[in-house]
């Protein structure tokens, strides 16, 4: 599907990049050109899909095999456990670097 939508990319770019002067044109002219558009909003649809694929097949492994699983959903769990009590022991205050070193030694 991919190499489907790159092909009529490339061949709506190639046709019509010929029409324009890129290097004459000023930014807000380039701005308005929309040749580009299909190959910029083919990309996006294709990681919209395949985010929602990853998704959609990591539950269906997760209640298909639970057992195997279970180790995964543990190790996650207690990620999000020690992003949470970091976030809530950390003081909020933005500090430079060279602040934190030399006030702990």
């Amino acid at each position: 599907m991919g190499l489907v939508l790159v092909g009529i990319f490339l061949a709506m770019a190639v046709s019509g990049a010929g029409d324009y002067y890129f290097e004459q044109m000023e930014d807000s002219e380039i701005y308005k050109v929309g040749i580009f558009d299909f190959g910029i909003m083919a990309a996006v649809a294709l990681t919209i899909i395949c985010a929602i694929g990853m998704l959609v097949f990591g539950i269906f492994q997760i209640f298909s095999n639970f057992k195997k699983s279970l180790t995964g959903i543990i190790g996650v769990a207690v990620i999000a456990i020690l992003v949470i009590i970091f976030f809530n022991i950390s003081s909020g205050e933005e500090r430079p670097i060279e602040t934190v070193v030399n006030s702990s030694g």
